[in-house]
């Protein structure tokens, strides 16, 4: 059977605690960074969806309905 991610545990929350230090420090140039990193690109409509969330403090809403 498929494996649901392709990381493992550990590696989910340490992106986890480094997005939750990202929003709590308000850093938009370092989340879109994030993003990259982690294979959202510029051009990918979730993108620009996440990063107007979080210039509208309602990041947390859009992060719940990707999980």
């Amino acid at each position: 059977m498929p494996d649901k991610y392709r990381h493992t545990a550990q590696e989910r929350n340490s992106m986890l605690r480094q997005l939750k230090r990202i929003i709590a420090g308000r850093d938009e140039r370092e989340l879109m960074s994030f993003l990259r990193e982690h294979g959202i690109k510029d051009e990918n409509p979730r993108f620009s969806q996440i990063v107007k969330a979080f210039r509208d403090g309602k990041i947390d809403e859009v992060l719940e309905k990707k999980t």
